[in-house]
């Protein structure tokens, strides 16, 4: 019981497992491939990058953008994803 409710009052602090929860499974793989890049490589994946490994990135970049998932600068490219980001 405490663990549940921890699990819930953590969600509601920091929203992320029920955002995910939410996306379909291609989007939210696709979500992890953009938190791997940011790992892999220190900085957010470039859309050239990301195009490489799903032809729907415009689209698969929306949906986590409109849930505070992950931010996107003025070109959609993105500049952060939850838990990282390049704003200092």
């Amino acid at each position: 019981m405490k663990v549940q409710q921890s699990s819930r009052k953590l969600d509601t602090i920091l929203p992320i497992k029920s955002a995910l929860d939410s996306l379909d499974k291609p989007k939210a793989n696709f979500y992890f491939a953009v938190v791997h890049g940011f790992y892999q490589t220190g900085r957010a994946p470039l859309l050239a990058e990301l195009a490489l490994i799903e032809t729907k990135t415009g689209e698969y970049l929306s949906e986590p953008a409109e849930k505070d998932m992950m931010t996107l600068d003025d070109n959609r490219e993105v500049k952060g994803c939850y838990p990282f980001t390049l704003e200092k």
